[in-house]
């Protein structure tokens, strides 16, 4: 077979050449042509062809192979071959991005086999726990093929007790770090819980006493003060008194006990989330309140309107618009915090360590609510400070004729929820001035159409309720639909200006190759068309397994969910800490034009601020995770 026209019929879409190529016959023939390839590696040389043609081992693998096995130990001498080569070329990135990707197909091969492993299959699950971390695959061969599953070796219990030594090393780091690591303990802990409710076999009651014994040293040959001391306790007991509960049932002759809850209160704690604000926090607080006192209303001020969820208690975002003469002029407003705090306020720096708030029952506010629910918060009825991005938009081309950013007051005309905004949209019954502007905005669609271009997949994992600060719009009415281009367009706009005037700005980003694109577009049709298939996860589950996360970076790298060429985060002030440093580089850059000193360190001041959010997000997102599926419960 000639690689080359392998890869041109797959570019061309031949869909008879891809049918055939999806069956057994063709999947040794293409594992030939990576391991011809691959006996003379050149480091000197490109591979990418060789990532092009991975789609294909994807298409195949799913088929009915009659020589499973066969095709695993192909697989696996093949990937003998890789890991030789990078242990010889640590740094070529073509060998490191291939071995990621065949790991994870060689574990979901190696599922699919019906036949019992001997030797491999605790070399399989470590495979698996300690290197390619996916806990959804973990946790669906211990359910669906229980009887492949050993934890023992001869050893004996070496499995646990190696995941455990590695969970208590995580948890040594994550409290001498000053609490960094905690993504990486919550994920061993979950391992654990995983490994501990699969209930294939009970823990016999010498295995018990072997990990108390193992948690017990740790406890007792640590010393830590204060809530140090309370984290790492906490750690450890918990698998202590699950432990302890276990031996007791042995004891006395009961079942079992298969399930370790967790309460919403003890996760609260576990993923470090604040509880209330500090004394010096909230005396900054009522200090902001006491030297901002509330200001009326002034003709010539802007009148904004803002929509939002029913349930929504920090309105960060509104708008206006109006028709003049040929053209319209739209504005986006948002609160704007930094109008009333400095930069090194203790305030900012909570909020900042915060990362969003997260909406759980009660919300975990970022800022104190005395500024969150009022001062910050664009309230019905009265002024507040707001950052302004005005758009002036021709009403016969609909194309931008020019922009304009400022700070100003704006008064607050009307808090509407998503559904009655849509409902007034339709009976055009309200104040005439809010239907106007509806109205007005509702005419701009072909406009705001030329921007927003969102990717069919991006949508579908993204567009879920499963947001952790309650910034994303999930749902498709008129309003939300209204209420989101302008946002996304502001947040694109912005982004823009930062990136023509070249100045330190903080862009969220999302990168996608062709090649990732065009492997997770045939995955999604083939799990369509073939249920069975999907053996592990449900068809969005495995598609989030493979669909790039969008980040946040001082380089402009584009968004391709939303199809944008550039895009931030601004219109969340109140919820996201990261739009209030954007606001504050277009503050000290774009106004006030900073010294090319400062241009220096503000880079390096964000380059930390996007690493730090970037972490403390994927913690978030892990939290909200669980507590969705305790919610469930």
């Amino acid at each position: 077979m000639d690689i080359s026209l392998l890869i041109q019929k797959y570019r061309e879409n031949d869909q008879e050449f891809l049918r055939t190529l999806s069956s057994e016959e063709k999947f040794f023939p293409i594992l030939e042509l990576y391991e011809m390839e691959l006996q003379n590696f050149d480091p000197s040389k490109s591979y990418e062809h060789l990532i092009e043609v991975y789609p294909f081992l994807i298409i195949a693998k799913y088929k009915a192979f009659k020589h499973k096995e066969e095709a695993y130990k192909r697989f696996q001498s093949l990937r003998l071959l890789i890991r030789k080569l990078l242990l010889e070329n640590k740094e070529n990135e073509f060998l490191k991005k291939i071995m990621g990707k065949l790991d994870l197909l060689s574990i979901e091969l190696a599922n699919a086999l019906d036949y019992k492993y001997d030797e491999t299959k605790l070399d399989l699950l470590k495979h698996l726990i300690f290197h390619i971390r996916n806990l959804e695959v973990l946790e669906n061969i211990l359910i669906e093929k229980p009887h492949q599953i050993n934890f023992l070796d001869e050893t004996a219990f070496s499995l646990l007790s190696d995941v455990i030594y590695q969970y208590l090393h995580v948890l040594e780091k994550h409290i001498l770090k000053n609490y960094d690591y905690l993504d990486e303990l919550i994920y061993y802990d979950r391992v654990l819980q995983i490994l501990f409710n699969h209930g294939k076999e009970r823990l016999f009651l010498n295995e018990i006493q072997k990990l108390e014994n193992i948690f017990q040293e740790f406890l007792e040959n640590k010393n830590f003060l204060g809530e140090k001391e309370e984290r790492y306790h906490y750690f450890i007991n918990k698998w202590l008194v699950f432990l302890t509960e276990e031996k007791q049932l042995w004891l006395m002759d009961k079942p079992h006990n298969k399930s370790i809850e967790t309460s919403l209160k003890e996760l609260k704690y576990q993923y470090n989330l604040p509880k209330k604000f500090s004394v010096p926090v909230k005396q900054e607080s009522k200090l902001c309140v006491l030297k901002h006192p509330e200001m009326g209303y002034s003709k010539g001020m802007p009148i904004l309107y803002t929509v939002d969820g029913e349930c929504a208690v920090e309105l960060d975002d509104g708008f206006s618009c109006q028709k003049i003469n040929d053209f319209y002029r739209v504005g986006i407003h948002i609160a704007h915090p930094l109008a009333y705090l400095s930069m090194d306020s203790l305030l900012l720096k909570e909020a900042t360590k915060r990362c969003v708030t997260v909406y759980t029952d009660p919300p975990i506010l970022m800022f104190p609510s005395c500024l969150s629910k009022n001062l910050f918060n664009l309230c019905q009825n009265h002024v507040r400070k707001v950052f302004s991005i005005y758009v002036d938009i021709s009403s016969k081309s609909f194309d931008m004729i020019r922009y304009e950013v400022k700070a100003e007051n704006a008064f607050i005309g009307k808090n509407d929820t998503y559904e009655h905004c849509s409902e007034v949209i339709e009976t055009e019954k309200d104040d005439p001035a809010y239907v106007s502007t509806l109205n007005n905005l509702r005419e701009l669609k072909p406009f705001f159409e030329k921007y927003l271009h969102i990717d069919k997949i991006y949508a579908l994992l993204n567009r879920t309720s499963s947001n952790v600060s309650n910034t994303n719009i999930v749902g498709v009415s008129t309003a939300e639909k209204i209420v989101e281009s302008l946002m996304v367009f502001a947040n694109y706009l912005l982004a823009k200006i930062a990136y023509e005037h070249s100045f330190p700005f903080l862009y969220r980003n999302h990168e996608v190759t062709s090649t990732e694109i065009s492997d997770i577009r045939r995955l999604r049709e083939l799990l369509r068309s073939e249920r069975k298939s999907d053996i592990y996860l449900s068809e969005t589950k495995v598609l989030e397994q493979k669909f790039p996360k969008a980040y946040y970076s001082t380089e402009c790298k584009g968004h391709f969910g939303l199809g944008l060429e550039y895009y931030s985060h601004n219109t969340s002030p109140l919820r996201r800490a990261i739009d209030n440093y954007n606001m504050y580089m277009f503050q000290e850059c774009f106004f006030k034009k900073a010294k090319d000193s400062d241009l220096y360190r503000y880079e390096l001041f964000l380059k930390e601020i996007a690493s730090f959010l970037n972490h403390q997000n994927e913690v978030l997102n892990m939290f909200f995770e669980e507590q969705s599926l305790l919610l469930k419960k």
